[in-house]
């Protein structure tokens, strides 16, 4: 034990007098210039960056200095043993940390002396040096709420998943100079369109609508994904790399809408869109009210291994699940269902439904139409509709067999299963918010 303890003794000898050495050579620097810390540093924002050079051999503590004093700098300091800067201020975000120990590469010059670290740099100065500035925040770009001038305005929607394929918004335009969410305002508005569009920094996007809105950003209120600063203004957030910043027209209100019952590609807003597919989605209903509600998928025969009915309702009276549905060359598919699942266009005053483990054929009469109502302008899911473009005729009956509150396609009078008066008409609508399926594309 007693050799133990002389040998951790001899140790810290040892280690103090390095420590001293160090302190020694350190204070030998050039007389007027003092020690003033161990910072922080970062290569895309340097501490100290009027001047500098590098010595992979011989690089010292006072050669650094003697270089910055050739200059009339009132900063010197050395880094990752080699490295050499010099200023006349210490620039943000830079600062002292609060572990010295952190600069611990020694001198490539000079083995007995440390200078700096890996993004840590040992700082020296004249005897009167300028106040070193606290650290500069880098500035936080903001989501500005309006976007235009006086007399033309764009209000923010939301931040929403560009899915590149297809876009988000149709129609990029090139700005005469750098971007900002003014100038992208008053370059879709000049170009007819009434929805806007910013993302990657510097991207102006324009359209009439938007039908791909995944709204998970903004509906969490952590809308961080769509804060890259703008080319034209970095005090401005101008969307995220795969994240759109979406503004709707609101003065002069001419809001551009067209009938659901219409296959996107084909009405006035549409003119370029795939109406025949679409990306998995929630089914929901949207009464006259705008207030939405959810739909289920219900088997009506559950006896049955074959030819299996499952009717779309609002209430479950039976087996039931929550339908994501894709519309894949205007056929409507349940997502992740079994048994070739095929959706059946429902004749005038029956039921929407699909059946399983059957050999009906899936109806290709199915496509997705532009919604946009007084609650969701400009940014919205497409409704479902026929590629025939018969009339958006859904409604929610009351099934006086099962109790349940079926959908139905334009319902008729006398019907065995439900009676006209009790049923309410509503609009089926896809919803892709929070579907993580999307997020992936």
């Amino acid at each position: 034990m007693p050799v133990l303890v002389l040998l951790y003794a001899i140790v810290g000898l040892l280690s103090m007098a390095a420590a001293a050495t160090i302190d020694v050579r350190q204070s030998s620097i050039p007389s007027g210039w003092s020690a003033i810390g161990c910072f922080s540093d970062e290569p895309s924002a340097r501490s100290l960056r009027t001047s500098s050079f590098t010595s992979v051999e011989s690089m010292t503590i006072p050669s650094c200095i003697d270089f910055c004093i050739s200059g009339n700098f009132s900063f010197a300091g050395v880094e990752f043993g080699r490295e050499c800067y010099c200023d006349k201020l210490v620039h943000g975000p830079s600062s002292p940390v609060q572990n010295a120990s952190e600069c611990n590469i020694p001198c490539s010059g000079d083995p007995s002396t440390i200078c700096g670290a890996a993004l840590r740099i040992n700082i020296f100065s004249t005897p009167t040096p300028p106040t070193v500035p606290p650290p500069i925040p880098t500035p936080f770009p903001a989501i500005v709420t309006f976007a235009g001038n006086a007399t033309v305005s764009y209000q923010f929607q939301t931040c929403s998943v560009d899915p590149r394929n297809p876009r988000a918004l149709l129609h990029q335009v090139n700005l005469p100079g750098l971007t900002t969410p003014d100038a992208c305002a008053l370059a879709c508005f000049n170009n007819g369109f009434q929805v806007m569009g910013l993302e990657g920094g510097s991207e102006c996007w324009c359209d009439n609508y938007l039908p791909y809105a995944d709204n998970s950003a903004s509906a969490d209120g952590n809308e961080v994904v769509c804060r890259l600063p703008c080319n034209g203004d970095i005090t401005k957030s101008c969307g995220g790399p795969r994240n759109i910043q979406v503004y709707g027209q609101i003065t002069p209100p001419t809001l551009k809408t067209q009938d659901s019952s219409l296959c996107m590609d084909k009405g006035p807003l549409g003119a370029g869109r795939d109406s025949a597919n679409y990306l998995p989605g929630q089914l929901l209903g949207i009464d006259p009210q705008d207030e939405f509600f959810g739909l289920l998928a219900v088997l009506i025969n559950p006896q049955a291994t074959t030819d299996q009915q499952w009717i779309i309702s609002r209430s479950a009276t039976g087996p039931f699940f929550t339908p994501f549905l894709q519309l894949v060359n205007n056929q409507l598919i349940p997502y992740g269902v079994l048994g070739n699942p095929a959706f059946l266009r429902p004749p005038p005053g029956e039921s929407l439904l699909f059946t399983t483990f059957s050999s009906d054929t899936p109806s290709s009469d199915f496509c997705a139409g532009i919604f946009i109502n007084n609650r969701t302008q400009y940014v919205n899911g497409p409704a479902l509709a026929f590629t025939d473009g018969a009339p958006n005729l859904f409604a929610s009956c009351f099934n006086t067999s099962s109790g349940g509150l079926d959908v139905v396609y334009a319902p008729i009078a006398n019907h065995p299963h439900y009676s006209l008066s009790s049923c309410e008409p509503f609009t089926l609508w896809f919803d892709i918010t929070n579907n993580s399926f999307y997020d992936t594309i």
